[in-house]
């Protein structure tokens, strides 16, 4: 729940699915396979789609794939209303990172993974610069669907 009073989730629905919700001025949004997890003051959301293994981030009724850290899977915990998300990450060694994904006026979409291991919050840490060697290569950072 944002400080708008937005509540987001997953329902049942008739068929025995479920779908995500976003709940806004008393009206309960059906958002389909999307399922978030977290909204900020912006109405941005993150969270998952069925089917996949990877963070999203719904923001101005786009889906944005979050990718991971060069592993199989990512899974998004929190975003502030800078659009900053956290969450945690499976790496190409097959361990978990927790990742700070970010797209400001600094730099474009990148990822960073905190030196110490850390609970999601909702405020994540801003910044402009990357430690050295925090950006995956390549195939990993986020792309708009097209």
């Amino acid at each position: 729940m944002n400080d708008r009073g937005e509540v987001v989730g997953s329902s049942a629905v008739a068929d025995g699915g479920f779908h995500g919700f976003v709940w806004r001025r008393g009206k309960m949004k059906d958002l389909g396979a999307f399922h978030p997890l977290d909204i900020n003051n912006k109405g941005h959301m993150v969270g998952r789609v069925d089917g996949e293994n990877t963070a999203y981030l719904w923001r101005a009724g786009k889906l944005i794939n979050l990718r991971t850290l060069g592993g199989p899977s990512s899974f998004p915990t929190a975003m502030n209303d800078k659009g900053q998300v956290v969450g945690l990450s499976t790496t190409k060694a097959g361990g978990r990172k927790a990742f700070l994904w970010s797209k400001d006026a600094c730099a474009s979409s990148r990822w960073t993974t905190p030196r110490a291991s850390t609970t999601a919050a909702r405020s994540p840490a801003a910044g402009c610069t990357a430690p050295p060697g925090s950006t995956p290569p390549g195939g990993t950072r986020a792309r708009s669907p097209t």
